[in-house]
């Protein structure tokens, strides 16, 4: 064979002769050697799950999902912190931890840890569970371990205290000063015949005419006021007179403190006030 046969029938040595490379599967080693986190699931108790519980209920929705109550509750009964978004839906799926463990083991770890489970987080607890919240700090430990070993409705959801914000102060009822600019009482305006009558007749006006307006009920007593006679007008006005005589001397021997009542007092008489002033008006437009 002569040496350019032999160069012609050699394997080629270029780039594309070259036998493919099996391409492997890349794996993934995990340095730490750690197993993957699981996402966190109530423990299988047999008690009543804590989302069926209305009092429970309302009072977590008190609580961010950020409170420390929160926080603590999730640790407690979930096993971890948590995570934002996912505590309460967590904490309403509980229902006890069954044979998991043990109430003094739970209880062990609420006494021990007392940087994280104070007296003030563990009343709040015991609160928010319907629980009694008095007593020594072993005692409360006892309480909650007890119960959250098997859940159950201690408080009915008309229970639940009254919500502190949002809330507005009432004002506690009490006498009120109602005096003028120079520090005297006021004067309440005097009753006319016609207002003393009208006092008298309007509940049976409105009880034989209940489908009248207001100023219908006004024209109608208005007229039954023209329709008396002067005598019957007569015993009205001395009405009125006696009426404004009693009042002062109640003043006098009150020593001046009759401009003085409680709120409910003064808010129905201004009413009624206002209605015989109003009616008043009606009669004398009719």
């Amino acid at each position: 064979m002569s040496t350019e046969e032999a160069v012609t029938s050699a394997p080629s040595s270029s780039p594309a002769g070259r036998p493919k490379r099996e391409r492997k599967q890349a794996v993934i080693v995990n340095v730490n050697n750690t197993a993957p986190k699981q996402a966190a699931v109530p423990p299988s108790g047999s008690g009543e799950e804590l989302g069926s519980i209305p009092y429970f209920c309302g009072m977590i929705s008190k609580y961010t999902e950020d409170d420390d109550v929160i926080r603590a509750l999730h640790q407690l009964l979930i096993g971890s912190v948590g995570k934002k978004g996912q505590r309460k839906r967590l904490l309403r799926q509980f229902k006890g931890f069954g044979t998991s463990t043990t109430p003094v083991h739970i209880e062990a770890k609420l006494v021990e840890n007392k940087k994280k489970w104070t007296v003030a987080i563990l009343k709040t607890v015991a609160e928010v569970f319907g629980l009694e919240k008095t007593g020594t700090r072993s005692e409360l430990c006892k309480r909650i371990a007890e119960y959250v070993m098997s859940p159950y409705e201690t408080k009915k959801e008309s229970a639940l205290p009254a919500s502190k914000k949002g809330t507005k102060k009432r004002k506690l009822k009490g006498k009120r000063s109602r005096k003028d600019a120079s520090g005297e009482p006021k004067k309440k305006r005097a009753l006319s015949a016609f207002m003393v009558f009208s006092s008298e007749v309007r509940a049976d006006v409105r009880a034989k005419h209940p489908e009248d307006s207001f100023g219908d009920t006004g024209r109608r007593i208005g007229e039954m006021w023209r329709e008396l006679s002067e005598s019957e007008k007569q015993s009205w006005k001395d009405k009125a007179a006696a009426l404004h005589t009693d009042e002062a001397e109640d003043g006098m021997e009150s020593g001046g403190d009759d401009g003085e009542q409680s709120d409910d007092e003064d808010e129905e008489q201004d009413a009624d006030q206002r209605d015989i002033e109003a009616e008043f008006d009606a009669a004398m437009e009719g």
